[in-house]
Order: C-alpha cells, then structure tokens, then sequence
C-alpha cells in the first residue's frame, strides 16, 4: 500500500481521508468504482477491500493522481477482513470512512424464493449481511478511538 500523503486542496492542507470501500466483486465496475473514483477525487485516500484484485481501479485512480490501494480479502469471513482492517491501519493510521458497499444479486437466478436452496441464501446474506456487520466492527475501533476531526 501507498504512504499517507497530505492532501493540498482546499485553502490549507489537511491530512488525507482514509476510505475504505467493503465490496464482494465490485470495485472494479458500477457503484463501487464510482464510489471509490468520486472519493478518491476528493482527497481521500482509498483502499478497495474485495474478493478479487481491484487493480483497474486502483491504477485509474492513482493514474489521476489520487491515491488508491487494494487489498484481496473475502469480507464474509471474519478472520479476513481483521487481517484487512489491520493493513489499513498498518498503512495509513486510522479510519475515516467506510462504504458497506458488498452485495451479492446481478448474478442469482431470478425464482420464486420457495425455489431458493439454504446454500444459495447463505452466500447472499453472507455478502449483504454478514460483511457489512463484519467491516462496519472493524472499522468502528479506530473509528472510535480517534473521532475524526476536521
């Protein structure tokens, strides 16, 4: 990951917001991109934390000159995203904000839910339930422990 970097927008220079974006197979198209495109392009220091490599994105972003890093991890499991969370805060010190953005649905099968199997349900309330409690835990700690201050 990339050294923390101070940030000159604005009229004085400020430390850069840390970002991290939870995604499940997103942050290299649609919302979490965008996501973490528009963060990135207003000072914050982005890390992608997702199932496969973000590595599109995350050269966009430092090609634009943000600064952006990724981190594979699967964010259903608790092990991982600590072991991600503890990256983070390796690299940049702190938490600003998190985007709880993992979700699992383009690619079901549309059916009546009645036809749904347990395994199917659980890898969905994994990816939209499970991680989002899993990251928002992680990221509150440090949250916590050094509110954010402008």
């Amino acid at each position: 990951m990339p050294s923390p970097k101070k940030s000159s927008r604005g009229p004085a220079a400020r430390a850069v917001v840390r970002a991290v974006i939870n995604v499940h197979h997103a942050t290299a198209r649609a919302i979490g991109r965008e996501t973490a495109e528009t963060l990135a392009a207003r000072g914050a220091a982005v890390v992608s934390v997702d199932l496969s490599s973000s590595g599109e994105a995350v050269e966009a972003i430092t090609a634009g000159g943000g600064i952006a890093s990724g981190l594979v991890a699967d964010v259903t499991d608790e092990a991982a995203v600590e072991e991600a969370f503890a990256a983070v805060l390796e690299t940049y010190g702190s938490v600003d904000i998190l985007v709880n953005n993992a979700g699992l649905f383009a690619g079901l099968e549309r059916r009546p839910f009645w036809e749904i199997d347990l395994a199917e349900w659980e890898r969905v309330l994994a990816a939209n339930v499970r991680s989002v409690f899993l990251c928002s835990r992680a990221a509150s700690r440090p949250m916590r422990a050094g509110a954010f201050s402008p």
